[in-house]
This record gives C-alpha cells, structure tokens and sequence, in this order.
C-alpha cells in the first residue's frame, strides 16, 4: 500500500458515520448543482446558436450589400448580395481594392469620400457607379459608418444599396 493510499484511509478511520453522511450530502448537492449548471450552460448555447444563425441570415439575405473596408479601402468583409452586386465570389473580393470595382469616372470620387471618412472619422454617404465583374453599370449609394479596426485602424461599415432603377427613373422623367 502507498504511503497516499495509508494517509487517506486513516482519514477516512478518523471521520465519525455523521460527517461521511454529511460530506456524502455536500457531495451529491455540488453533483446536482453542477448538473443544473450544465443544463443551464447548454441552454444558453443553445440560445446563443439560434441567434447567431438568425443574425447571419439578417446579414447574408439583407436586402442591401454589406461590406468592411480597411483604412487601405480593401474589401475585408463582404455578404452575399454584396457579392452579388459586384458580380463576383466572395474569395475573389476579399483583400481586393473597392476601388478596382468602381466605376472608372467615379474613382476619384470615393477616393476623397474615404479621405473624408478616415481623416472626420463621421458617418458619411455617396453615390457611386460600380463596374461589375459581369460587366454593365450599377449604381449605389454608399452609407458608411467608420469604426475602430482590430489595430486602431480606421476601417468603414459599408451598405450599398442598389438606385440604378430609380436613378434612371428620374432621368427618364427629366426627358
């Protein structure tokens, strides 16, 4: 027998019947407070998985494009009406610049309006032309939010909504 075996039964000699029933009783309450800590553990999972695939349902389904520009103006996050708006997956936009997607007339623009969002760091909206992968123009207006990358970097919370059809509704009308 180990000298940890013969300490431990010597203990066990030295307990009176009272308290081995006493310390049998804390035992199985910690068991059963454990038990009802786990059962409440995985109730919040549960809970917090649900909400996470309903907010990455809102994201991905929204009727908008949702994009995250670095303070370089590189696509580091896209949904997937973004995607669908740029005519292209979401692997071949990651890491790639906005500014490559739009329209050749327009760069200059979103070039001042990213200077604007870096340098005022205020929310701030403007209309643009894209050239999609797929070819043909669209037009959207861009809404960013700028916020604080991972490094303190600026980075810019962008929708886009797609105006095309109401743009050139308005301009049939002027004619």
């Amino acid at each position: 027998m180990s000298r940890k075996e013969d300490t431990a039964e010597h203990v066990v000699d030295l307990l009176s019947r009272e308290d081995v029933l006493r310390l049998h009783r804390e035992f199985e309450e910690q068991q059963r407070e454990l038990f009802r800590t786990r059962a409440e553990l995985e109730r919040s999972s549960e809970e917090l998985e649900r909400c996470r695939r309903r907010c990455l349902n809102l994201y991905e389904a929204a009727p908008v494009g949702y994009l995250t520009l670095d303070s370089e103006g590189r696509i580091v996050e896209i949904n997937r009406t973004g995607t669908d708006m740029l005519g292209a997956e979401e692997r071949l936009l990651l890491q790639r610049s906005f500014l490559e997607l739009v329209h050749e007339q327009d760069r200059e623009l979103l070039l001042i309006f990213l200077s604007q969002i870096n340098s005022s760091r205020k929310e701030q909206s403007a209309e643009i032309r894209l050239a999609p992968a797929g070819g043909g123009e669209r037009i959207v207006l861009l809404h960013c939010l700028p916020v604080e990358g991972p490094e303190g970097e600026v980075r810019c919370r962008t929708s886009m909504q797609d105006i095309t059809d109401r743009k050139r509704a308005i301009t049939l009308e002027d004619h």
